[in-house]
């Protein structure tokens, strides 16, 4: 089958002015070899196995040129040549794959460029390339296992090929298991200038009724102190003039 020259193609879109090829011209020229347009051929069409396709105008005839992905292997990429006259008739067809060398191909690689052709006016759909995908770099994927607690995370080191988090100390054997550690931690961090430190969550807060009830040496409570600071329940003469002229 002769083509023509590569650079004679171009891009086929849903503008070009080409014959309009039907299903039932493409049942025709696939019952003369005993063959039928198998639903195999559909689904590869689906599932975007055509690459690209491109067309070529000589004299009264229009050659089409489809690259089609091998079913069995992906990175394999079929070249399929189709033969029309100008009412849109297959005339030929070749493919390179094993099933289908001469001018009277009928596989499924032709298979689908023909059923492409007859979806022309719908938009033919091919593969999409890497820049027609929205790049998806910064977004996190979803992960499906299952959350382990920290205590059951194991660690590694080169003395203990595996070694469980829950029974891991990572202070040397002299600072393990000092008197009064916990209230020595407990108290820098409550006299630490931080607004609101992590750790804060492994204490409970403070009981403020057992503030106000806890023995001091005031005169007064502590809530007494706060309702007089507040001036709710003592206030002087000169206070209550200066509210009274604002």
């Amino acid at each position: 089958m002769n083509v023509p020259e590569q650079s004679g193609y171009k891009d086929i879109n849903s503008e070009i002015q080409m014959p309009t090829v039907t299903e039932e011209q493409v049942k025709i020229y696939i019952d003369l070899y005993g063959q039928d347009l198998k639903e195999n051929n559909k689904a590869m069409y689906k599932a975007k196995f055509l690459r690209s396709i491109r067309l070529a105008s000589q004299k009264e005839n229009v050659y089409i040129c489809g690259r089609v992905s091998a079913e069995m292997y992906k990175k394999g990429i079929y070249n399929v040549d189709i033969q029309l006259d100008s009412l849109g008739v297959v005339q030929q067809c070749q493919c390179e794959c094993a099933a289908d060398m001469g001018p009277e191909a009928q596989c499924k690689h032709v298979g689908l460029v023909l059923h492409a052709l007859t979806k022309l006016k719908e938009g033919i759909i091919t593969q999409e390339t890497c820049t027609q995908v929205l790049q998806k770099f910064h977004q996190a994927k979803k992960y499906t296992g299952s959350p382990v607690k920290m205590e059951y995370l194991v660690l590694r080191n080169s003395k203990n090929p595996m070694m469980a988090l829950k029974t891991f100390d990572p202070r040397s054997l002299d600072c393990r298991n000092i008197s009064g550690y916990d209230d020595q931690v407990r108290s820098i961090w409550l006299n630490s200038t931080a607004t609101n430190p992590p750790i804060r969550q492994m204490y409970a807060p403070a009981n403020v009724y057992a503030i106000a009830n806890d023995h001091n040496y005031q005169d007064k409570s502590p809530e007494d102190m706060f309702l007089q600071s507040i001036h709710i329940t003592a206030i002087t003469h000169d206070e209550q003039e200066s509210i009274e002229t604002r």
